[in-house]
């Protein structure tokens, strides 16, 4: 508020200023210009001529020292002291020439009284105001007639002042309505310049993030391709060293069993049992396949028991790490947020394994108010604090699968080390929803 107030100050200051001098050139200039119809108006009476010809050089040669003033250093800093100063003496020269042509009973003083509108435009506060007009008003007033003691005693003076303070009543009042004009149209320009400020902000922040959105994207899908390819490379390698290396040694099997079948059909018991084995292991060795695509818990039994087939899995292929399953009412989740949470909690502990260097996990699961919370902390190294560009697969899978789900996700660090996922997954959105 503070700092709008200043700004509205130095506003008043520059429209002052501004228009102050050029208020002081036009009024040099109209002076000048309406010079010769003098002539035509004042003709056959020579007294009256010479004071408005004198008059006449008063304003120009006031207005014009105005305008130099306003071009001085002191311009800028004062404009309305100098204004007002400038106007007190415009108008006491005024007031001394129509004193000198006439008293309260002859026109020419009534006609300066309009000289006070132009106060109206003064860009000043009311305080100011008042005293402005004041002392244009006491400057004409003494300019009249303190050259001329004898208009005191006329019967009109009395009549004169009192219009006159009238006239400068409505000249305050309409001057502070103009002024409160101004500061009102100031104020909502400076909300709507704060507001395009505010907004540019805003658009440069979106654009920022939506450019950063979609690099992580790119680099996102980019890593998926290769990991697709690198899966397809395992799978491809585990059916041709495992699953085909077994049923080559099972078809030789089966053939050695033949011929001997031929020749003795008793001895072949124990090609039967070393087949038994084989078939034992093949099916082993298909099952394990199929689980790592998906296991096949997460659709019989529901994501309590897949996420503790993948707590055990995960602590046999890294330990000494030791995971802490704790989940409550997870039979009413969806399948399709049974499979989010899944994944998420299985990127979350692959995440743990490659990179916290952690001892223990905990991971936490739970319906409340329709929506699933999953909260992953470990107690590792915590997090870095630049990452590498390179890096953050993981965290931008989670994200971009909480995304799809309209949920909330959040990653901070773990009072006393370590690291805290936290992920909030609405049940209720709809496929639609989902897909929007």
């Amino acid at each position: 508020m503070i700092d709008s107030s200043r700004k509205f100050d130095e506003h008043l200051a520059a429209v002052a200023y501004r228009n102050g001098r050029g208020a002081a050139l036009f009024l040099a200039g109209f002076t000048a210009a309406l010079w010769p119809t003098d002539l035509v108006i004042f003709r056959g009476v020579p007294d009256v001529q010479s004071v408005v010809n004198w008059l006449r050089v008063s304003v120009i040669s006031l207005s014009l020292l105005i305008y130099a003033l306003m071009r001085t250093r002191l311009g800028p800093r004062y404009p309305t002291q100098i204004l007002g100063i400038g106007g007190s003496l415009l108008l006491f020269a005024i007031g001394w020439g129509f004193g000198e042509i006439g008293g309260p009973d002859r026109p020419w003083i009534h006609l300066a009284y309009s000289a006070l509108f132009f106060s109206v435009l003064a860009p000043i506060r009311v305080t100011g105001r008042t005293l402005l007009v004041c002392s244009l008003t006491v400057a004409l007033c003494l300019g009249f007639l303190a050259p001329h003691p004898q208009y005191w005693s006329h019967p009109l003076t009395t009549m004169m002042l009192s219009f006159i303070a009238s006239l400068a009543a409505i000249v305050i009042a309409v001057g502070h309505l103009s002024f409160r004009i101004l500061r009102q149209s100031f104020f909502q320009s400076l909300e709507l310049e704060n507001a395009s400020s505010q907004l540019a902000g805003l658009n440069d922040t979106l654009e920022t993030r939506v450019q950063a959105q979609t690099r992580d994207l790119r680099r996102l899908t980019d890593h998926l391709e290769r990991a697709r390819e690198e899966e397809r490379k395992r799978i491809a390698r585990e059916l041709h060293d495992q699953l085909g290396q077994e049923l080559t040694a099972l078809n030789l099997t089966l053939a050695l069993t033949q011929q001997r079948f031929t020749r003795d059909p008793n001895c072949i018991k124990g090609n039967l049992a070393d087949m038994e084995a084989l078939v034992a292991r093949t099916r082993a060795t298909a099952r394990n396949l199929v689980t790592e695509l998906r296991p096949q818990l997460l659709d019989d039994l529901g994501l309590q028991a897949g996420l503790e087939w993948l707590v055990r899995q995960t602590e046999e292929h890294a330990a000494p790490l030791k995971c802490n399953l704790m989940a409550d009412a997870l039979g009413e989740v969806d399948p399709d947020s049974s499979t989010v949470a899944f994944r998420i909690v299985q990127e979350a502990l692959t995440n743990v394994v490659r990179h916290a260097k952690a001892k223990g996990v905990d991971i936490a699961l739970a319906v409340r108010d329709g929506e699933l919370n999953i909260a992953v902390s470990d107690d590792g190294i915590g997090l870095p604090m630049e990452p590498p560009a390179s890096s953050g697969f993981g965290l931008i899978g989670i994200r971009e699968r909480v995304a799809t789900r309209s949920g909330t996700m959040q990653l901070s660090p773990r009072p006393g080390g370590g690291t805290t996922l936290m992920v909030t997954i609405p049940l209720a959105t709809t496929t639609e929803e989902v897909r929007q």
